[in-house]
């Protein structure tokens, strides 16, 4: 589980449900457990499907760039970033997933380069 998931964990085990408050922190983590469940799974589908598709590649360069996607995006399911590409590849199913779940109109990256 990514760190984000077993933080919240911990704080789920943390809470005292007869308090009210700590009631409306339950669901708050664990809906952000849903979330972050959600996004690993959508990740190692990807990952997935690139090393299929490397599988079934006839062209070598193709293969590699596909196999290098398919390790990028097994590790940043649960774990962070290890290099640049991985980092572009986790920023690019960040903007995706927040793309598919609200309004890609209004949707950007931004000036990340500044």
């Amino acid at each position: 589980m990514a760190a984000c998931g077993r933080e919240a964990e911990e704080r789920l085990a943390a809470l005292r449900l007869a308090d009210p408050d700590d009631l409306a922190k339950w669901n708050f983590l664990r809906s952000l457990l849903i979330v972050t469940d959600a996004c690993t799974a959508f990740i190692r589908r990807y990952a997935t499907l690139a090393a299929e598709t490397a599988q079934a590649t006839a062209d070598p360069v193709r293969r590699r760039e596909l196999e290098r996607i398919a390790l990028a995006c097994e590790r940043i399911a649960e774990g962070p970033a290890g290099g640049f590409h991985e980092a572009l590849q986790l920023l690019w199913f960040g903007h995706l997933i927040t793309v598919i779940e609200g309004d890609a109109r209004s949707t950007s990256y931004g000036r990340f380069d500044q």
